[in-house]
């Protein structure tokens, strides 16, 4: 395998192509300022200047950052890797147990901020948004794992609701991956259409996307 590219060159991990070369990049280093005792009990926040790594601390937990680490663990370039992976809980001798997903926050969601309607309906529908597209990268990502194909296998994965965790309202769990896509696919579509309404952004253009139903959507 060529030797990568200068790292300073590619300036972020965003532009870095090749998982292979992006995981050769990564140093296990970066992964000791993970708590494994507390990291995952709960929502961490990571602050950084630009380029100080944060993309990379998220892209080290996608589902092919994962498996092609695990694909490589025996090569002596990604030992170390690994065996830091192993100690945080990423993964084991038998592959991946955990799933993250990397998503801009780029598209659409200042939008929703030019709407004429109260703060509470903007909140409602902007949590509602992100519940869609994550629901929709946590199910790809969930195939990617299991080396299954996105969307045709949505039917082989089954969703059931940890105990403890409130459930999303209009569908009932357990359901199939196949289920689950389609609520959040319709209601991303339902959030757009209005978004890209040529009438005014306003509760009127709303018309066509009951704000009830997004009521309690933030449990994602």
């Amino acid at each position: 395998m060529r030797e990568p590219r200068n790292p300073f060159r590619l300036r972020a991990s965003e532009h870095i192509e090749s998982t292979e070369t992006f995981l050769r990049l990564f140093s296990p280093g970066v992964l000791d300022i993970w708590d494994k005792d507390s990291f995952w009990n709960g929502p961490q926040i990571i602050r950084s200047a630009p380029g100080g790594g944060k993309t990379s601390l998220l892209r080290i937990l996608t589902a092919e950052s994962l498996l092609t680490l695990y694909s490589l663990r025996t090569r002596d370039y990604f030992k170390d890797l690994f065996q830091k992976m192993k100690e945080i809980g990423a993964l084991t001798d038998d592959g991946p147990i955990i799933l993250g997903v990397l998503m801009s926050c780029a598209q659409n969601y200042a939008a929703l901020d030019d709407l004429e309607i109260d703060d509470a309906k903007k909140k409602r529908l902007l949590l509602s948004l992100l519940n869609s597209r994550i629901v929709l990268a946590a199910l790809q990502g969930a195939l990617t794992l299991k080396r299954l194909r996105y969307p045709a296998d949505l039917k082989k994965l089954t969703i059931s609701p940890s105990e403890g965790i409130t459930c999303l309202s209009n569908i009932k769990f357990p359901c199939s991956g196949e289920e689950l896509y389609e609520w959040a696919r319709s209601l991303e579509k339902d959030i757009c259409e209005a978004l890209d309404s040529f009438t005014s952004l306003s509760e009127s253009t709303l018309n066509a996307v009951d704000l009830r139903k997004f009521q309690g959507y933030n449990h994602v």
